[in-house]
Order: structure tokens, then C-alpha cells, then sequence
């Protein structure tokens, strides 16, 4: 089936809608570097119990060549884990929530003086530590992108293999115990520009690859059955899609075909969805070359875009492009200024609904930033209603989506969030203390939320007094 490419170029001029909401605003952007000399984004995680977590690599420097699992607390990054061993590119694992796996890459192995190999490694983050390696399969040192999925006890692993022209071929390794992989042969697609995979269940796995065409191609292996699958669009791109659970347990994917365009779809109940067409701002009217087509890793309804680009003909440089969320798809993707030679973003969407995003700049290190509130609150006016205490406060400017803490003390001990209330689009807010002691001193404040504390802001309290019923 042929796919129209219907790109709609927007110059953006002062004043004009933007990716991101008018009532947010980008932190000033940051650098991660540690004790290396520099850092590269692997991917965020998808978020676990709230946690945001970046797992990144690091070379050179006093820390050597390491992986680490960096999770922010508060105002900076620190590790839960890190991985001692040589590797290269921890590629996304697409795994259920209850399972974190890291697949990589060694790169020192040489067998002869004809051919350099590596091997696949695979291991399993529990706790706060890294599983001892399990080595899937010695590979092509060529065979540079892969991709691991798992379900339960069961792991999967598929690679490009090799460089041979002109076809690498695709491989599929899976694991049923630990140490123990054997390869499903796979036949009709080969990989040349890459391949990602998901689990639908633990039989069956969803892979999609960008070919030495780059044409994508989809199959199915079931259990030890391999079935290229008919009907996706022949879509052009030299990278194959992202792909993020859904919470209904389908698949989203997204893409670039570096003829300014950005596709999403959905993969659910063996049935493709809608296919969308994400629209872009251009900063000025010029050809943009798109590429890296990234997926936030929240698994929310619906998630974040981010992906980099460049003008052919005028700045001719990287730059990192955002798409925000909004309650019905994607919004306008914009670039975002600052991020200069940027690329391989990755992202991730909180539960405050501000967008993190990272990239990396060449030989550089890590780049990051998020999203922000820039509404402020009011001191919340306090009545009381039947003896429990009712809040009402409003915001500087209409905030729809974002949140908002309620904070009480009671007797003068330190205050403590006690409901997180999320905006409409009205500037007004109420919430009604239906847990508040009674015969008791109250006082309470709104907080602007925000996982980086820098950017929280509280109002002064307000003092109530409960009596008894």
C-alpha cells in the first residue's frame, strides 16, 4: 500500500502557538557528565512508581568506560546502579513495568586478523544492581543495532547481523532460563538499517525492521514460528520506529522519514490503527531534514514526541524537536532552541505532565532539560463547610493539566502534602479537607508541583481553626 506524504510546513512568527504550552517554560538546559570525560543518553526509562530514570554510558575520564542507572532526586541525577564492563549502546529494552532489561554490545573481542567479532550481552536490573552478564550470542562486530523484549521468565533478542551486502541479515535469540538462548530463524526482511521488537505475551513478539531499501517491514514470530506480515505502509525511513507499551497493552509507534515529516501509529488486538502525521514549526522557511523519531517512555495515552533535525540549506546543524501532549494526540512539533548539534534524544513525560528530555552532543556529553509551570497560585481562602475545611485559590493564568499540592499543618508541625489536585481550564481551584482533624489548628498552602524542587513554589500558609461537630 503506497502512503501520501502530506507534510505541513508552518513558519513560525512572533507570537505564534508553540510546541510547548504558553503556561510552561524549558529549564535552562544542563549538562551530565560525572567523572567521565563524557556521557551519552541510552534511553529513559519508562517510569516506575514515579521514579525518572536515565540510563546513560560514560567514557574516558576518571570513571573509565561505565553504564549507570541515573535517577533524579530532587535537584541532580545519582546512580542506583552502575555497570562495570565494556559495552556499546544500551539500546531500549521494551519490557512489562515489573521487569528492567539491559542488552548491549561488547566491542574489544578480535578472532582473527580477518574478522572482528562481538558478543550480545543481556542482563536484568533488580533492586539497585545489575544481574551478572548472560552472553546471548557472538555476532558481527557490524551488527550494531538490536534490540531486547521480554515477558516473565522469557527474554528476546534481535540484531541486524553483520554488514553483508546486500542484505545483513535479521536474528532472533530467546532465552527461556538464564545462560540458556537458542536462535529462531527468521526469513523475509533483513535488517540493514536496524530492527526494534516487543513482546505481546510470552509467545509472541512484534519486531519491525527499516530494510536495505528502507522500506519498513513488520513480522510476528510466535513461539518458534516466524510470519512476515502483510499491510503495513511501504514508508520510507533509514531508521526503524520507537515503540512504547501503551496502557491498554498496545504498541505506539513513531517515526521519521527525513523529508520533514514525523509518523505515529498504534498496534493493538493484531490491528493497526489511524496512522497521524505530526505537525511541525518550522523556525524559518527552509528544507528540514527529520530523523530519530523518538516516543516518550511514560506509557501515558498520550505520550511526547522528540526527534532531530536540520535545515539543508541554511544553518545546516542538529537540532533536538519537541512535540508535547494534548487530551487528543500530538501537539505541533517545534525546535528547541539551545540544543544545538544535538541528537539522539530520548524522553520522558512525569507525573506532573512536564516533559524531560535528553540528547547528546557529539563527543560532548549528555544535554538535558525539562518543562516547567509558570503559574503561580494565590494564598487559598478557607471556609469551613458541615466543620470541615473547604480551599479555594486561583491561578495567575489558565494552567489546564497541571498540578497542584495541598500542604496542611496542624498544630504548627512541618506542613505535608496532603492531595495533589490537577487544573482544568478554569483559574479557579477548590478542594475540600474531608480527612481534616477535628479540634485542631490548621493552617494551608498551594504548591506548584514539580519533580525538580527548584521550580516548586509555595504560597504562605493560611490559618484555619476545625471545631468540634
Amino acid at each position: 500500500m503506497a502512503l501520501l506524504f502530506a507534510t505541513e510546513f508552518v513558519v513560525c512568527a512572533p507570537n505564534e502557538s508553540h510546541a510547548i504550552p504558553t503556561w510552561k517554560a524549558w529549564a535552562p538546559i544542563d549538562t551530565l557528565k560525572f567523572d567521565h570525560a563524557y556521557m551519552v543518553p541510552d534511553r529513559f526509562e519508562p517510569l516506575r512508581n514515579g521514579r525518572i530514570e536515565l540510563v546513560a554510558s560514560g567514557y574516558g575520564g576518571t570513571g573509565g568506560r561505565k553504564a549507570h542507572g541515573l535517577v533524579w532526586s530532587d535537584t541532580a541525577w545519582a546512580p542506583r546502579w552502575t555497570l562495570a564492563t565494556d559495552n556499546y549502546a544500551i539500546w531500549p529494552s521494551i519490557t512489562p513495568l515489573d521487569r528492567q532489561l539491559l542488552v548491549w554490545k561488547t566491542t574489544t573481542p578480535v578472532d582473527s586478523a580477518y574478522h572482528a567479532f562481538s558478543y550480545i550481552v543481556a542482563a536484568d536490573v533488580v533492586g539497585d544492581s545489575v544481574t551478572p552478564p548472560d552472553t546471548v550470542a557472538r555476532v558481527d562486530a557490524a551488527s550494531w543495532s538490536y534490540s531486547g523484549t521480554s515477558w516473565g521468565n522469557r527474554r528476546w533478542v534481535a540484531t541486524r547481523y553483520g554488514q553483508q551486502i546486500p542484505m545483513p541479515p535479521l536474528r532472533i535469540y530467546r532465552s527461556d532460563a538464564p545462560h540458556q538462548w537458542r536462535q529462531m530463524w527468521v526469513s523475509g526482511v533483513n535488517a540493514f538499517h536496524g530492527v526494534v521488537a516487543a513482546a505481546l505475551d510470552s509467545e509472541t513478539v512484534f519486531i519491525v525492521t527499516s530494510d536495505s531499501d528502507e522500506r519498513m517491514r513488520w513480522g510476528i514470530l510466535h513461539d518458534t514460528t516466524w510470519t512476515v506480515m502483510p499491510g503495513y505502509p511501504e514508508v520510507y525511513g533509514p531508521q526503524p520506529p520507537t515503540i512504547v507499551r501503551q496502557p491498554d497493552g498496545g504498541l505506539r509507534l513513531a517515526w521519521a522519514n527525513t523529508r520533514d515529516v514525523v509518523y505515529t501509529r498504534v498496534y493493538a488486538n493484531s490491528a493497526w490503527g489511524r496512522q497521524d502525521t505530526v505537525r511541525a514549526v518550522m523556525p524559518f522557511a527552509a528544507q528540514h531534514v527529520f530523523y530519530e523519531a523518538q516516543v516518550s517512555r511514560d506509557g501515558g495515552a498520550h505520550p511526547a514526541l522528540a526527534w532531530s533535525g536540520y535545515a539543508i540549506t541554511i544553518d545546516v546543524a542538529d537540532y533536538i524537536w519537541v512535540s508535547f501532549p494534548t487530551e487528543t494526540g500530538f501537539g505541533v512539533g517545534e525546535r528547541l532552541e539551545g540544543s544545538w548539534q544535538g541528537i539522539n534524544p530520548t524522553l520522558v513525560v512525569d507525573d506532573n505532565e512536564d516533559v524531560w528530555v535528553a540528547w547528546w552532543r557529539t563527543y560532548d556529553g549528555i544535554y538535558w532539560t525539562h518543562s516547567h509551570t509558570t503559574a503561580t497560585s494565590s494564598p487559598p481562602t478557607v471556609e469551613l463547610r458541615r466543620q470541615k475545611p473547604k480551599l479555594t485559590w486561583t491561578l495567575s493564568e489558565s494552567a489546564p493539566g497541571t498540578w497542584w499540592g495541598v500542604m496542611r499543618s496542624a498544630f504548627g508541625a512541618p506542613a505535608e502534602c496532603v492531595a495533589r489536585i490537577r487544573a482544568g481550564a478554569d483559574t479557579q481551584m477548590t478542594w475540600a479537607d474531608s480527612s481534616a482533624p477535628v479540634a485542631a489548628n490548621l493552617s494551608y498552602a498551594i504548591r506548584r508541583e514539580c519533580r525538580d524542587v527548584r521550580y516548586q513554589v509555595t504560597t504562605m500558609p493560611v490559618a484555619s481553626v476545625s471545631t468540634v461537630p
